[in-house]
């Protein structure tokens, strides 16, 4: 009924199997495999966001992140593209935000 339960390790998991069967049914790089920071997995500080951010893309095979906010997320975004790590904004429903 809600993902914010899922840990970074789960979602690491999930985001590896995914980018393992995408390179199995399609090829590398037909489809662009871009993977949700779970809850509380960037809200806390920059410095969590990152690694966090880092681990989806070296150990989960993502090829960008995904994360929820505006402005309060703005300056995370920006080190974490300073850093190299692709991000995709998002906007509409916020579904970590499910008990606001």
């Amino acid at each position: 009924t809600s993902t914010l339960p899922e840990t970074m390790d789960e979602r690491i998991y999930h985001c590896r199997a995914v980018s393992r069967g995408r390179q199995s049914a399609q090829g590398p790089g037909r489809a662009h495999l871009v993977c949700d920071l779970p809850f509380l997995s960037y809200q806390a500080t920059p410095e969590d966001a990152l690694r966090n951010a880092g681990r989806l893309l070296k150990e989960g095979g993502a090829e960008s992140v995904k994360l929820e906010g505006g402005r309060a997320v703005a300056e995370t975004v920006h080190r974490m593209v300073a850093s190299g790590i692709p991000v995709m904004g998002h906007l509409g429903l916020t579904p970590q935000s499910l008990h606001q």
